[in-house]
């Protein structure tokens, strides 16, 4: 009987026309494959007279898992805590659970802005992902890079990008919460955020115009006051003069910011001025609770990753996938009670 050819991974991933780190763990049964490309590798293994205990030629190919890339800019990480990160370590945590291996990489200001990216690693990655938004020449840059990676984009989309985008819906979220504060009577509203800053800040801003558009109002009239620098670091906001009877805030962060000058102005919150957030982070301090919409970073991060299984399953870009969230009352904000099937005006819900 003639010796059996001894067929090498790099053999059957080059038939497949998938990474040898795939081909590893469909062969071994571990967890980082979709079945679709189990099934894909196991029939050409097959259809190729690899056999399941030939030698290999390290004694390696089988412990490698799937390697992905994360790519967050810097400029995210000035806020603690910073929500990146959180969604982040719940995407590390759900591709842990899935045989993935995660290296992530933190964007600097200036590589953004020069469009400098970094050197790919010499282990070849399955996929790639970038949490928030970054400037269009840094991206087209690194899609170039990355050549046929799978790209992944995290809370952040663009009309024209054949890849994968997993977004926070802030259009929706918004206006729900602008409709909360117009159902409580409150119409004189400003707008805390950058219009400009982030395709994010935008849809939300719209979302509060939208809400407005739909009870007769013209939008034109919303006060904006921006919380953040022309390089996109949250900064304190400072206060229109007149007040009005509720602040909009594009996220938390800059919500808790509001709260503190007004309270140092001996103004109460939820009675006499009304304050709502974005994003239910980074977790309340202590003292009254915020009015806000809850994003989910473990909910993103399960469909980001689902996400990335599909793609390395060999399943084509499916465009964008917003995910909704839940509004959350909390005490920031001057509600109506009910009295007699009718609300009168209060400081709690």
């Amino acid at each position: 009987m003639g010796r059996t050819k001894k067929i090498k991974l790099e053999t059957i991933a080059k038939e497949t026309g998938i990474s040898v780190s795939a081909v590893s763990l469909a062969i071994s049964g571990k967890k980082g494959v979709g079945e679709k490309t189990r099934k894909l590798v196991l029939e050409k293994a097959r259809e190729l007279g690899y056999e399941e205990n030939q030698p290999r030629d390290t004694g390696k190919d089988r412990e490698k898992a799937a390697m992905a890339q994360v790519f967050i800019a810097q400029r995210y990480l000035q806020e603690s805590p910073a929500f990146y990160m959180e969604v982040y370590r719940c995407i590390a945590d759900e591709a842990m659970k899935r045989g993935v291996l995660l290296t992530l990489r933190i964007v600097t200001e200036d590589e953004e802005n020069e469009a400098i990216v970094p050197q790919m690693p010499e282990s070849p990655q399955d996929a790639c992902m970038v949490i928030g938004e970054m400037k269009r020449p840094y991206l087209d840059a690194l899609k170039a890079a990355l050549l046929d990676t799978p790209l992944i984009f995290v809370d952040y989309y663009d009309v024209d990008d054949d890849v994968d985008c997993v977004v926070t819906d802030g259009f929706r979220g918004m206006e729900e919460m602008t409709r909360l504060l117009l159902d409580q009577g409150l119409s004189d509203l400003v707008f805390v955020g950058n219009v400009h800053g982030t395709k994010n800040i935008c849809d939300r801003y719209l979302g509060c115009c939208k809400a407005l558009i739909r009870v007769g109002r013209d939008p034109a009239a919303l006060r904006v006051i921006p919380d953040r620098t022309e390089r996109g670091i949250l900064m304190t906001p400072t206060l229109p003069d007149p007040l009005p009877q509720a602040f909009l805030c594009n996220c938390d962060t800059t919500a808790y910011k509001v709260m503190e000058l007004l309270e140092k102005r001996g103004i109460h919150i939820g009675s006499e001025i009304s304050v709502a957030g974005f994003d239910n982070f980074p977790p309340h301090p202590d003292g009254i609770r915020l009015a806000t919409y809850k994003n989910d970073p473990q909910v993103i991060a399960r469909i980001a990753v689902q996400t990335m299984m599909n793609r390395l399953d060999g399943a084509e870009p499916q465009g964008v996938r917003f995910v909704e969230g839940t509004l959350i009352h909390g005490e920031s904000v001057r509600y109506r009670r009910r009295t007699n099937g009718k609300r009168e005006a209060t400081g709690h819900r």
